[in-house]
């Protein structure tokens, strides 16, 4: 009976620490905030009060402190001889963008400095592209561009009825038909060919009129089936144009109209949309000094590229016919930098402006009780043990190993890449020093928590259960990161000084000092402090 006792109970401690190994709510929490830094983690968006784009004036003016190196870092680029009347296209790569003004400035540093360097005409250009087209077209034998052969039947005859069956009923006024017109032409090949040739870039390979197949019903003979197909075909097409203009109730009415015009129709329809198809190459389009720029703005999904983008300058977005008065083409690529994000060999230039002391987790085991790593009372690594620190410096260093891996792959025979991130004096050698970092991230961040322990508006386990995912390296340890790499030569490795935040009066003005300070802090975790108020809530 002992004996019994004694196995039952070492069963049912065996289980109780298996529980508490895999199903306890603190080990979740560990999990989640590891997905909340791969999948959500970003700067805060919008344009609020505690916005990135209104907090990273500290960052613009410590940035502009070095692009000096920035510029002295392009002219390292290796650039081959391009084709005589070739654009060379250049392209960049900023990773972890964010969503602010600090990364269009780098855009426009790379974009002034490379236009300079390539006034020398010493890039090389590498042809052979080609493009394959097919649109709608139009017989040859036509009367003109108001004779657009067949193409007529689905956007003129049926649709022009539609729109008059309508006015007749007294739905819309004649007005409204009168003020739209389907932004649609079939040109001929003779009409294709002529802008080809106005153009000169391209030679065209081949150049025809296709028959088109008939529309995709499984029974042609089926006029309800077939006159839905002509009906939905247009709305997919015009829907959008056409609710914006009568609205999406009288839209749905027009389209009803044009299903019964297409059903009684049904047996001309069969065969009646033309394509025409081409095949050409890229031509010599003369003499260009300048170069063409692609600029890819990289960072996590979550990240807010639609305030970003309405960041970017007109001369970046807009421009005539040709492209020639657009400064850069950009371009939002989602993703970890710790990831690759383009194919080989495809990138110029890469640079990275306080990004990469941001941890792509938080280190194994220092948000763990049962492990020695534990970072217990503290959500940084300053001030915490020994093994806390040496779990958040191999992170570092794992994390910049996959980094630099990554962009060795992607950049180009002869690019180069210009780094930013915090970091601390080579004399704090200990991780658990974090130099002037810890002023942010550590004894103001830890002891906000702490208050709010001691009020009880969070549970102790919340506290112990967070870790801000950053290392301030020395230069050794970036030295050491990229020489066990490999791939890559260091021509400028220094520490800078920062400028302070940027406050009016940051002697009289206590309060407005706090309030950068808070905000600053407040840009990034965002995803983490959300997990942490729903974790802490009751």
């Amino acid at each position: 009976m002992a004996t019994t006792t004694k196995i039952n109970a070492m069963k049912k401690g065996i289980s109780n620490r298996f529980e508490d190994l895999i199903l306890s709510p603190h080990n979740y929490k560990i999990e989640e905030q590891q997905q909340d830094i791969k999948n959500v983690f970003c700067m805060e968006g919008g344009q609020g009060e505690s916005s990135y784009i209104n907090n990273s004036q500290s960052q613009s003016r410590n940035l502009k402190m070095m692009l000096y190196a920035l510029e002295e870092t392009l002219d390292k680029i290796q650039l081959p001889r391009h084709r005589p009347g070739k654009k060379p296209l250049l392209t960049a790569a900023d990773l972890g963008c964010s969503c602010g003004h600090n990364t269009l400035l780098i855009a426009d540093v790379i974009v002034d400095h490379m236009t300079k360097l390539c006034g020398t005409g010493s890039l090389k250009w590498y042809t052979g592209g080609a493009i394959f087209i097919v649109s709608l077209g139009r017989l040859s034998s036509t009367c003109g561009p108001t004779d657009q052969g067949y193409i007529y039947e689905v956007y003129g005859g049926m649709f022009d009825d539609s729109w008059r069956d309508l006015i007749e009923e007294g739905m819309v006024d004649g007005e409204k038909m009168d003020s739209f017109n389907a932004p649609l032409y079939a040109p001929t090949v003779e009409e294709f060919k002529e802008v080809m040739d106005a153009d000169g870039s391209f030679k065209i390979n081949e150049l025809e009129i296709v028959m088109a197949s008939p529309p995709v019903v499984d029974d042609p003979a089926d006029r309800g089936m077939a006159g839905r197909m002509v009906a939905n075909y247009v709305h997919a097409l015009l829907g959008l144009l056409i609710d914006t203009h009568i609205g999406g109730v009288m839209a749905d009415e027009l389209f009803i109209r044009m299903q019964r015009h297409a059903e009684i129709r049904a047996e001309e329809l069969v065969d009646e949309i033309k394509l025409r198809s081409c095949i050409f190459d890229d031509q010599d389009d003369g003499d260009a000094a300048d170069p063409e720029f692609c600029f890819y703005f990289s960072d996590l999904p979550s990240n807010d590229f639609n305030t970003l983008f309405h960041l970017l300058p007109q001369h970046a977005t807009a421009a005539a016919g040709d492209g020639s008065e657009r400064r850069y083409f950009a371009a939002a690529v989602p993703g970890s930098f710790h990831d690759r994000l383009f194919p080989k060999r495809s990138i110029d230039v890469f640079t990275s402006t306080f990004s990469l002391h941001w941890l792509s987790q938080v280190p194994e085991g220092v948000a763990d009780k049962r492990s020695a790593a534990y970072n217990k009372d503290k959500v940084f690594v300053h001030g915490a043990s020994q093994a806390t620190g040496a779990a958040y410096r191999r992170q570092f260093q794992s994390d910049m190993a996959r980094f630099l891996r990554c962009r060795a792959t992607e950049l180009k025979a002869g690019g180069v890449m210009f780094l930013v991130c915090l970091g601390r004096p080579s004399l704090h050698a200990c991780p658990t020093n974090q130099g002037r970092v810890q002023l942010l991230y550590g004894a103001m961040f830890e002891e906000s928590w702490g208050d709010l322990v001691e009020e009880g508006t969070i549970g102790r386990e919340t506290m112990g259960s967070f870790n801000v995912p950053v290392y301030a390296a020395t230069l050794e340890e970036f030295g050491e990161a990229v020489g066990a790499d490999g791939s890559f030569e260091i021509n400028r490795l220094e520490l800078v000084i920062t400028s302070p935040l940027a406050v009016d009066d940051p002697i009289r003005d206590c309060r407005a000092v706090g309030r950068a300070v808070a905000n600053y802090v407040r840009l990034a975790p965002r995803a983490a402090r959300r997990r942490a108020r729903w974790q802490g809530g009751g």
